[in-house]
């Protein structure tokens, strides 16, 4: 059963405790951990079509959700976090503090206006 809040994609200690559960590159329990039909879960489908391997923007988007570098570290350091953009669930993590401080943060996808409904 996917996590859940107002947004349908908040952390509420749940996700912290699944991370250990499951495997970083099993795709089939990335979906059913965030839910397919969830902002987070849209998001994903939208950027990587659920590819932990994805690059785009010029070599500058990676991952599952595509994040920058630069965007990647700047929020890891805002929330004290030592994370690997290489790690799909560091970028689910990361996503998902993003949106529960200010979901105004999700304009860091160019995808969010289809997300958003």
């Amino acid at each position: 059963m996917p996590i859940s809040s107002p947004y349908n994609f908040a952390l509420n200690g749940v996700l912290g405790a699944l991370i250990g559960k499951v495997d970083n590159y099993n795709v089939s329990q990335l979906k059913e951990l965030v839910g397919e039909n969830t902002l987070i879960g849209c998001l994903i489908q939208k950027e990587s079509s659920w590819n932990i391997n994805a690059v785009g923007d010029s070599g500058k988007a990676i991952g599952i959700l595509q994040f920058h570098q630069s965007t990647f570290d700047m929020f890891s350091k805002k929330y004290n976090l030592d994370l690997d953009i290489y790690n799909p669930l560091d970028q689910i993590l990361l996503a998902n503090l993003m949106l529960e401080e200010n979901i105004s943060n999700i304009t860091h996808w160019s995808v969010w206006k289809q997300c958003l409904k």
